[in-house]
């Protein structure tokens, strides 16, 4: 039983590890995407609005 046991702990060491190891990293990569794409639409916003603005005064 003793090694069996051992197994067990390394397996959950080792999705651990990597959990935190790949968690992380990709939580930051995917809300810094998102702040870009949430960017990006503000950009086209005003844009477009500025676009808008001048083709009034025409």
């Amino acid at each position: 039983m003793d090694p069996v046991e051992e197994m067990l702990w390394s397996i959950s060491a080792l999705i651990g590890c990597f959990s935190l190891a790949l968690i992380v990293p990709l939580t930051i990569y995917f809300a810094a995407r998102a702040k870009e794409m949430r960017e990006e639409r503000v950009r086209k916003t005003a844009i477009e609005k500025l676009r808008d603005d001048i083709g009034a005064d025409d």
